[in-house]
């Protein structure tokens, strides 16, 4: 009879010795659903459960990778590269309509370190000459010793290069992680309210600037509280997904409405009084500004290749007419109105280009 016998792939042992990592890094309450087929970049996918056990389908698909040691750079942010991923996997990836995550565990710390993958697309790390510059930083990460360097050159030249952060580690409470999660999950509304933001930054100055012309006690019109309540609602996406701050909602303000309304025996009624929309505006005007200028930021700097295939006009007149924030000087001339006389038109003053400063746009602070 023969001694030979079946071996169990190192591979195999790897896998499950991952698996069980990712197991005990998640908290217990959330549902973990092995994918059968493996061979299209999917492992399992991971239902969300809050403390209060309801399961509403906050579903996250995760590839599981593993390494037998995930060295991280000593400089701040520490941070290690992953290039093990092929092109048409990560495409694969991208074109899925959950958010996906990688996850790659370290076999010898028995810690895991989490990737939100369509972000870092968004950000442009995966672009093809960024990827080439990038793959000096996976020649030193120190898993490939005694490897050939020019094979390994060409395969970073083809597969993108994935980078993790240290501080980037599952636990028992993985806020970082649910935060990304989330706003990946409302990234089609965030990039939305970043376009309707910017499009419409200028018409709020006017806006404001009627507003606080008129009587608190009088009420506004239809058209003037459809516009408060779409920047309003800009304001709050942004202020959760980019700033990472909660706001209240719109009940809020209908309940203070209310308030006011009963306070001067005024009559109820779901239209706003002025002196409401004074208190909105003077409640977010300045962390309004701050989303606008991530936004601004973002599709015209760090996201930029991204916005130029989702939004191209948006970038184009951008670059053609840039946005200012400036802060002491719009605060005086549009909302404590200290150029009356300058303003007395605002509709001209916002809805019309004009060139006379154009030479000195670049120049042109935020603060």
């Amino acid at each position: 009879m023969s001694n030979e016998y079946p071996v169990r792939a190192e591979t195999h042992v790897s896998e499950t010795e991952s698996l069980t990592i990712l197991r005990q890094a998640l908290p217990s309450l959330w549902v973990i659903r092995e994918v059968s087929e493996r061979d299209y970049g999917l492992d399992v996918y991971v239902e969300i459960v809050g403390d209060d056990r309801m399961m509403r389908g906050n579903l996250v698909a995760i590839q599981l990778k593993s390494k037998a040691w995930v060295k991280f750079s000593t400089s701040e942010p520490k941070r290690s590269t992953f290039h093990k991923v092929e092109r048409a996997t990560l495409n694969y990836w991208l074109g899925m309509p959950v958010p996906v995550f990688l996850c790659l565990v370290c076999l010898k710390t028995k810690q895991c370190f989490w990737v939100n993958v369509k972000k870092q697309h968004r950000e442009g790390v995966y672009s093809l000459c960024r990827t080439a510059r990038d793959s000096e930083e996976v020649l030193g990460d120190g898993q490939e010793d005694g490897k050939n360097q020019e094979g390994k050159n060409k395969s970073c030249a083809r597969n993108p290069v994935i980078r993790l952060l240290e501080k980037n580690h599952l636990n028992s409470i993985p806020t970082d992680f649910l935060t990304s999660y989330f706003t990946e999950r409302e990234w089609p509304r965030v990039e939305a309210a970043i376009e309707r933001g910017l499009t419409s930054f200028t018409s709020l100055g006017p806006l404001v600037l009627m507003c606080e012309r008129k009587d608190e006690n009088s009420q506004c019109t239809t058209t003037l509280q459809y516009l408060v309540d779409g920047h309003f609602e800009i304001f709050r996406t942004l202020s959760e997904h980019l700033l990472g701050k909660s706001q209240a909602d719109h009940a809020y303000w209908y309940q203070e409405n209310t308030k006011h309304a009963e306070t001067r025996g005024l009559a109820k009624s779901y239209t706003f009084y002025f002196r409401t929309v004074h208190k909105i505006f003077r409640q977010i005007l300045l962390e309004y500004r701050k989303c606008l200028i991530v936004a601004y930021d973002m599709v015209t700097k760090t996201h930029s290749e991204y916005f130029d295939q989702r939004f191209p006009f948006l970038r184009s007149h951008l670059e053609c007419r840039p946005l200012t924030f400036l802060a002491d000087d719009w605060y005086a001339r549009y909302f404590f109105d200290e150029y009356e006389g300058e303003t007395k038109h605002p509709e001209k003053l916002f809805f019309e280009d004009f060139d006379e400063y154009d030479w000195a746009l670049n120049d042109i602070g935020r603060s």
